[in-house]
């Protein structure tokens, strides 16, 4: 028995849009679709849509034989927007032929007038537990993809960290070298203008480095939104001259880095990014060769396009390393994060171009190959 304390309110009953212009079916059928749901009646097609969009049936009972158009039309458009609803069409004995139709456009259940009009609750009943059921399942999934949302969300925000992490180590690097070397300048009390050169080259250095951080600062901030950015029509040797640079300091007293020699392509291109990726392909080779060991730079040029070649006579790299090196994450070293080779890729897809790895030349080491193309449309990108 319970107390006044303890009575709860009734559950809400669900909502019953019974659409029908029949006169002399209406209102038996309406008595009984009252005993299941919150029930509401109208005649036309103008009134069932204004109370679709007041309030979403539950239940949908339409005898698409309108007035005012073809209510199957109303089928079609419930179902779409309320995929749990349910719809149960009640054709005239003259309509009975569509029935195909009708649950083409949606319908859950159908049934020709006449027909026995004392077994209508238990049908509409069964409808309104599958809406019900149905609404449940679809709010489920909804919590479920917005969690799975959210995960993406924090997955992409770790890469895109991990991702500035990688591309400002060289610049950092190089910073780092210089402000040592202008430290140990300032610190030995010697006279300043014997150094004059070398400290004019160290803040150079540290110039252009900061600028590259700062391009890379901004490509963060920017990424998420379209900006125009212009290509220029160059030479590479521009490109090679800032990627030396930055490298310079990881190189050890026992590896040769080799410039390439004859004229550099000129083709259209991001020079920031594309910096980005020769750097990303030195410092790769860099580490191949480890304490001794030659990496060189080639030009390409021929009929396909032009671009960069870096080979380096390291170990080489396995079938399987070549096939997976642009996966996200994935890394053949020991402290790698392995979004290096990913970017690489990136920029070159941002360039309509192409990267590729293969066999060093004469089959020793590796060689990773820019290629770009030598005429390209200009049109907005990513930043």
């Amino acid at each position: 028995m319970s107390t006044p304390g303890d009575e709860r309110a009734p559950e809400p009953r669900s909502a019953v849009l019974y659409v029908d212009h029949d006169r002399e079916a209406t209102p038996v059928v309406a008595r009984f679709l009252e005993r299941v749901g919150s029930l509401l009646t109208v005649g036309t097609l103008a009134e069932a849509r204004a109370a679709v969009a007041a309030e979403a049936p539950a239940l949908l009972v339409i005898d698409p034989g309108l007035p005012d158009g073809d209510g199957t039309a109303l089928i079609a458009e419930v179902r779409a927007r309320h995929p749990w609803a349910q719809i149960f069409a009640i054709p005239r004995a003259s309509w009975a032929d569509q029935t195909s139709r009708f649950i083409a456009a949606g319908a859950n259940d159908v049934a020709v007038k006449p027909f026995d009009v004392g077994k209508l609750p238990a049908r509409a009943h069964a409808l309104l537990r599958a809406a019900e059921k149905a609404r449940r399942e679809m709010a489920y999934r909804e919590q479920l993809e917005s969690r799975l949302l959210h995960v993406e969300r924090i997955a992409t925000l770790g890469t895109l960290c991990a991702t500035v992490a990688h591309e400002l180590a060289s610049p950092l690097t190089l910073v780092n070298a210089h402000t040592q070397v202008l430290d140990e300048v300032l610190r030995s009390g010697a006279p300043l203008e014997p150094e004059r050169e070398k400290l004019r080259d160290a803040a150079d250095e540290i110039r252009v480095a900061a600028r590259l951080m700062r391009t890379l600062v901004q490509h963060l901030r920017t990424f998420s939104r379209r900006q125009e950015r212009k290509r220029i029509k160059g030479g590479l040797d521009a490109i090679v001259d800032s990627a030396l640079l930055l490298i310079k300091p990881r190189l050890g007293p026992g590896i040769v880095l080799r410039r390439p020699l004859g004229p550099a392509p000129v083709v259209p291109h991001y020079p920031i990014r594309l910096t980005q990726a020769l750097i990303n392909l030195l410092t790769n080779a860099v580490e191949a060769v480890g304490a001794t060991g030659t990496v060189t730079l080639r030009y390409l040029d021929d009929a396909d396009g032009a671009g960069i070649a870096v080979d380096d006579d390291g170990p080489g790299l396995s079938e399987e390393v070549r096939r997976r090196a642009s996966e996200p994450f994935f890394t053949s070293k020991a402290e790698g994060t392995g979004l290096g080779l990913v970017l690489v890729r990136a920029i070159m897809g941002e360039h309509e171009g192409r990267f590729e790895l293969a066999p060093g030349p004469g089959d020793r080491g590796a060689s990773a190959r820019l290629l770009l193309p030598r005429t390209i449309e200009e049109r907005p990108t990513l930043p």
